[in-house]
């Protein structure tokens, strides 16, 4: 198995605007575990630099799947998406999405379903995002899946002490 070079560690962190020394990272397989203060989150990347991964937002204990290309989607923006795995293909829909970042900087990422994300993630060997481009072509975002039932599962663990500070339903 390749081991995920430091660079995209780093590369993780930058996306989401934290500084480095602030997160605990763990490689597990072709997959790395950032963890902070604010956010855990498990990610891979492949040789072309496209990431895809879950985050997962401590004080509103909930997460996201996604992935992110070289190039940048269109907040708002939904495309058509083909996921595939040794499982099958399915057809799904993939919103961009902008959020602001720990510096105050705008974060653009495709935000996928997240069952369909990990059933996908960790079905094999690897798994893949097909996306289309202008003038009818597709693009194919392939990901290994070594080490991503782990890496996921951590990051969607929340910590001891953690707590879900959103409001709950009420009967009077």
């Amino acid at each position: 198995m390749k081991k995920l070079p430091a660079l995209m560690l780093l590369t993780s962190c930058y996306f989401f605007s934290l500084p480095f020394a602030l997160a605990q990272n763990q490689i597990i397989g072709d997959w790395a575990v950032s963890r902070s203060t604010i956010y855990q989150e498990a990610f891979t990347a492949n040789a072309s630099g496209s990431m895809a991964g879950v985050w997962c937002a401590l004080k509103e204990a909930s997460c996201f799947a996604y992935f992110k290309t070289a190039n940048p989607c269109i907040d708002g923006r939904t495309i058509p998406i083909l996921v595939s795995s040794v499982v099958g293909a399915v057809a799904a829909n993939s919103t961009c999405v902008k959020v602001m970042g720990n510096n105050g900087q705008p974060l653009v990422f495709n935000q996928v379903e997240i069952g369909l994300f990990t059933t996908a993630a960790e079905s094999g060997s690897e798994f893949a995002f097909a996306i289309p481009l202008m003038g009818g072509q597709f693009a194919v975002l392939r990901f290994s899946s070594g080490g991503a039932t782990d890496a996921i599962r951590q990051a969607m663990t929340l910590p001891a002490g953690a707590k879900d500070t959103r409001p709950r339903d009420q009967v009077l």
